[in-house]
């Protein structure tokens, strides 16, 4: 796959390799869970923070990603304006669950994150 971006006058092309996997009940499932924490979060944005622009009703574009870790999950969601990034644990006895938001196409780096943490007993 050919990927090219540009930025500021700057070009650049770079060929990758994409694997795609077939869907499996445990991406179905962490495709459920992040959408879940997607809601959640979205839902305490909208009214603690409205300058966002992020609502109920914006829509977002998932994709799944594939982890080295075995307790650690990761998805990504896309709007037309913010990139979120998901990752928890499972299977440990402390569950964390980080959650970042990133303005699409302007910023580097995330501009919010959040981190829940707790231990379960």
């Amino acid at each position: 796959m050919l990927i090219q971006g540009e930025r500021g006058g700057l070009k650049e092309l770079k060929f990758i390799t994409v694997n795609v996997h077939e869907l499996t009940k445990d991406i179905e499932d962490a495709e459920a869970h992040a959408t879940g924490l997607r809601n959640e979060f979205t839902s305490w944005i909208a009214v603690n923070h409205p300058e966002l622009n992020i609502t109920e009703e914006t829509c977002w574009v998932g994709a799944y990603a594939d982890s080295i870790s075995l307790d650690t999950k990761y998805y990504f969601f896309y709007s037309s304006n913010w990139e979120m990034g998901i990752s928890w644990q499972e299977g440990s006895s402390r569950n964390r669950t980080t959650i970042y938001f990133r303005h699409r196409y302007v910023e580097s780096v995330p501009s919010l994150v959040y981190e829940l943490a707790f231990s379960l007993a």
